[in-house]
């Protein structure tokens, strides 16, 4: 009778610790997970200061380097150190919008959250702003750069003729580090 009941006692001890693991797991996903969108999001702060070095604008009438973010705001205070950097001369400013009821002249560059669900249309004047988003199908919506996440690292896609087109100019440095996607998509 000892062996029977040293396995029913076993069998309880092993789920009682199978609850404890997965308690703990649950207790602390949240934690790590939330570690791992902040890592992404830091460094896609640092791939949008970056880009402002590798990407040329035409003279604008603005007395800072406004970025504007559209939908939800995934980087939070993340990125509000980028507030302290200059870019051609200017103060960098961040702008946060809901959605694309208002002008974006100001802005030189406009980044789509992933959860935007916001197409980037043609009927919107983008003319001298680079459009930068996250969402799989971005670049054939007729967006400029593209970041997305591939075996744990941030990695980036840039449409050259639409860049171009909208009277931007790229360098060849940042062109060599980017999956090139060809052709107008827009």
């Amino acid at each position: 009778m000892t062996t029977f009941s040293n396995i029913i006692a076993f069998q309880q001890l092993f789920v009682f610790l199978q609850i404890i693991i997965a308690s703990f797991c649950l207790l602390f996903s949240n934690d790590v997970l939330s570690k791992d969108i902040d890592v992404e999001y830091k460094i896609k702060a640092a791939y949008l200061y970056n880009f402002t070095k590798f990407v040329y604008w035409p003279p604008k009438n603005t007395l800072t380097f406004n970025i504007c973010l559209i939908g939800h705001d995934s980087f939070g205070n993340i990125i509000n150190p980028i507030e302290q950097k200059m870019v051609q001369g200017k103060k960098i400013q961040l702008f946060r919008y809901a959605n694309l009821s208002q002008s974006f002249e100001h802005c030189y560059i406009i980044y789509f959250s992933l959860l935007a669900t916001i197409k980037v249309r043609p009927d919107k004047n983008f003319k001298d702003i680079l459009t930068i988003g996250e969402h799989d199908s971005f670049i054939h919506q007729g967006g400029m750069i593209r970041l997305f996440k591939n075996n744990n690292h941030i990695k980036f896609q840039i449409n050259k003729q639409l860049i171009e087109k909208n009277g931007l100019e790229i360098s060849a440095k940042l062109l060599e580090l980017a999956d090139i996607i060809e052709g107008n998509h827009e």
